[in-house]
């Protein structure tokens, strides 16, 4: 089977195709497996064989920007640290190798000389072609909107947007802690991440205020199909509950003195998604574009304690299994 495809591959060379192609042969397959019409060795082999064809031979560049060489692996769920022993002699330096057995997924070259192969018997073929076809086959885009209920309904399906903003994001099977940026990176996996980094040059393009929502959503854009787009995550949230990350345990002159001094301080709120499915950080600063000065800050407070409040998202996680199933499997 894999020598058809390959031979197929071979005589059709258009990167338009490429990436249906990929995704028709992973359905066909996945129905063959849950008919067991394949042993675990063939299926092994299978696997390894669409990794090497669509992943370290294909180019990639119709699909990525500034395409690197770099490729996940996956570990079996349930590794044996004494075989990861043997499969890991290669490595000179004890504490990298430590570290890297305490992860599911890991990266590598392509050119890496040492990365895995048939032979190496702690990777999983298949979860190591579904998570690069996640990170590379397809691009993410946040959008992040301020919205007002219609006419005072009480449905979220009935709403006026007044200011939407969207960033291209890319999906990771890694993250670096949002409110400190420093630290080292970790492994999410099989949790994915799409991050911003650079959150704190975007909040002034989104700022809510009393009897406003703000909704979120990370959507899946396919590179090769004009008008494409498959929701992944939704969330919103109404101003209250932004305001209330604020007033919490703060006293009236906490809020004066501190809370409203024209000293930004970032306060962070998560948003769970429907059902529980994911989750989303916001990044919040009160609005101080136009600083009164204290005494005026004060009587605001007493008169209007309602003040603006800048906010922009910082990540959303989503477990590797949502993302497979609206992309491959609905």
């Amino acid at each position: 089977l894999i020598r058809i495809i390959m031979s197929n591959n071979n005589n059709n060379n258009d990167n338009n195709k490429q990436k249906n192609e990929l995704i028709s042969i992973i359905k066909k397959q996945k129905i063959a497996q849950a008919e067991n019409l394949l042993d675990k060795e063939d299926t092994n082999r299978f696997w390894y064989g669409i990794f090497v064809l669509y992943f370290l031979e294909a180019d990639l560049s119709e699909f990525i920007e500034d395409e690197d060489d770099l490729l996940w692996y996956v570990r079996n769920d349930c590794e044996n640290n004494s075989d990861s022993n043997n499969d890991n002699d290669n490595n000179n330096n004890n504490n990298d190798d430590e570290q890297v057995k305490k992860e599911r997924c890991f990266v590598m070259r392509k050119t890496d000389e040492d990365k895995p192969n048939l032979e190496t018997q702690f990777i999983n073929w298949e979860e190591t072609v579904y998570l690069n076809v996640i990170l590379l086959y397809f691009t993410y885009k946040f959008s992040i909107a301020v919205a007002v209920k219609k006419g005072g309904s009480e449905s979220y399906k009935s709403l006026e947007i007044l200011k939407t903003k969207s960033v291209n994001v890319f999906a990771s099977p890694t993250t670096r802690p949002t409110q400190t940026k420093e630290g080292e990176i970790l492994n999410t996996f099989p949790l994915i991440s799409f991050n911003i980094d650079n959150f704190e040059e975007l909040l002034d393009e989104i700022v809510i205020q009393e009897g406003q929502l703000l909704c979120i959503q990370l959507s899946c854009i396919d590179p090769q199909i004009e008008n494409s787009k498959i929701n992944i995550f939704q969330g919103s949230t109404n101003y209250d509950s932004l305001k209330n990350i604020f007033d919490v345990n703060q006293t009236t002159l906490d809020k004066i003195t501190s809370t409203y001094s024209s000293v930004s301080s970032y306060k962070f709120f998560k948003l769970t998604g429907p059902k529980g499915r994911g989750s989303a950080e916001l990044a919040l600063v009160l609005d101080q574009s136009e600083d009164p000065g204290l005494i005026k800050r004060w009587v605001k407070w007493v008169s209007a304690p309602s003040p603006k409040i800048k906010s922009f998202l910082t990540f959303i996680i989503l477990s590797y299994e949502c993302i497979l199933n609206d992309l491959l499997w609905k």
